[in-house]
């Protein structure tokens, strides 16, 4: 590459695919459902660190994009509607943060047409959404049918406790360092929080079944728990 070459400013890609099962892009309403679409794609906003300005630049019009763009499938009846967010990380995830939004009203405002979008910082949104919201869904089970197991393991109410109190402490422990080090270092994968709550049970319950089963072996062995060794004073 050339040292002296100006880079180009950071941006992202944002698709919009608007797709028809009874028209095409010849029929006068198609074109213009997509010229309200690009209006409405311009005319975005948002404000980041205090200032406001437009959420995407470069907007490509497929009905004005020439053919070899490629922005209009060929039976006519799909079309890609190509944007660029300016700026990188939390930048353009700011930006991004009514966009749901805006698509919903697309959505709303042209039901008969199908509306898509392609753009990985609402992706991982999205992912990290469902990852978190079945997570929690899935603690809500995993935790009662946790204690019910260790209830019948251990056969008393405060062994069960044990190893959930540690379970849970760990958890909120690990998931504080997970935040502090996603708001101050650098983003972690949604399914970071899947891991935690796997090891931390696993480890908690784990151990505790390997400590309690140990000093019931003992005492079953008539070896209990021996204290500090006395010292022998030897008389010369």
């Amino acid at each position: 590459a050339n040292a002296g070459a100006t880079q180009a400013p950071a941006s992202q890609q944002f698709l919009l695919v608007v797709t028809s099962s009874t028209r095409t892009v010849d029929d006068a309403d198609y074109r213009a459902t997509i010229a309200d679409i690009v209006g409405r794609l311009a005319a975005f906003q948002s404000t980041v660190d205090g200032v406001t300005g437009p959420v995407f630049q470069q907007i490509a019009d497929p009905m004005k994009a020439p053919p070899e763009a490629g922005l209009v499938s060929p039976d006519r009846t799909t079309v890609r509607i190509v944007a660029r967010v300016p700026g990188d990380g939390t930048v353009v995830t700011n930006r991004l943060a009514t966009a749901p939004q805006l698509v919903d009203s697309i959505r709303g405002a042209h039901p008969e047409y199908g509306v898509h979008v392609l753009n990985g910082t609402l992706t991982n949104g999205e992912i990290s959404e469902l990852i978190n919201g079945g997570l929690d869904k899935s603690l809500l089970l995993t935790i009662p049918l946790t204690f019910g197991i260790l209830l019948v393991a251990f056969g008393a109410v405060v062994a069960a406790l044990i190893p959930l109190i540690l379970a849970v402490t760990a958890l909120l422990a690990a998931f504080g360092i997970l935040a502090l080090y996603s708001q101050n270092v650098a983003a972690v994968s949604p399914y970071a929080n899947q891991l935690v709550v796997l090891i931390g049970l696993a480890v908690a319950v784990d151990y505790s079944l390997f400590m309690v089963t140990r000093f019931r072996t003992a005492r079953r062995r008539q070896r209990g728990h021996a204290g500090p060794p006395v010292p022998v004073r030897v008389m010369a």
